[in-house]
């Protein structure tokens, strides 16, 4: 299904990074194929963006680098007009998705997976300074729902979204151990392990988690579940260099 909840505009779109790039309308998949890969690349940009304007040279600096200065603004401006023209085509009745704003460029949706992130991480963190536990792990489910992959794992290590991907499966492993301990805390020992699980998806290596796993599995009462979490600690261990395993 199509993210949703943060707004910024009425144009039936909806926006997804995490585990792959897409754009959505009423659920369905919009056909992007035709797009070169600069101008996803633009989408892209502009979506981890989202929902603050882009200054055009920001843009052409980031996925033109090495052009120099006049080439470089056409061939924003052609990635633009092709974006433009496959959002508008998608959303006819609706204004523009992709706006001009001085000389930044912002795109309008109805919804971007990256600000749906935010916008849960936040309310965690409201629920947590208030102590209102119920809240602050329906956020972190929302968080581990929102985060379903690789943030836009088709561009690889551009420059331009190493950092942001880093920091939101960074964020993301947070919630999911956060919300392994609540869930355990509260006699839910299987949604703990499942927590505990998806941020192992995200982070192989943090021992927390592992911990977080074995001591879920064994509230469970699975035998077989512990000995698996056990042994693939001590794989991630050992692929660390560590031989020795610390008491869990």
């Amino acid at each position: 299904p199509a993210p949703a909840s943060c707004s910024t505009g009425h144009t039936g779109l909806s926006i997804r990074c995490f585990g792959g790039l897409g754009v959505y309308r009423g659920g369905q998949p919009v056909e992007l194929g035709s797009l070169r890969p600069r101008a996803r690349a633009l989408l892209g940009l502009l979506a981890v963006r989202y929902p603050h304007a882009v200054h055009a040279e920001v843009l052409t600096e980031a996925l033109w680098p090495d052009a120099e200065t006049r080439s470089g603004a056409h061939r924003m401006q052609t990635a633009v007009s092709s974006l433009r023209r496959i959002l508008e085509a998608a959303s006819p009745s609706s204004p523009s998705p992709l706006i001009r704003r001085g000389e930044a460029y912002l795109l309008v949706a109805d919804s971007v997976d990256t600000a749906d992130l935010a916008i849960a991480l936040a309310q965690a963190a409201a629920a947590r300074q208030v102590a209102d536990t119920a809240g602050e792990m329906a956020a972190l489910r929302r968080v581990l729902a929102t985060h379903r992959g690789e943030l836009l794992g088709e561009f690889g290590p551009a420059d331009w979204v190493v950092k942001e991907r880093d920091r939101l499966r960074w964020e993301a492993t947070e919630a999911a151990e956060r919300l392994a301990e609540l869930e355990l805390a509260s006699g839910s020992p299987v949604a703990a392990l499942n927590a505990a699980r998806a941020g192992l998806a995200m982070d192989r290596y943090r021992d927390s988690l592992w911990r977080l796993a074995l001591r879920a599995a064994r509230a469970a009462d699975d035998h077989g579940l512990a000995v698996t979490m056990a042994n693939g600690r001590r794989e991630a261990l050992a692929e660390l260099g560590i031989d020795e395993l610390s008491p869990t």
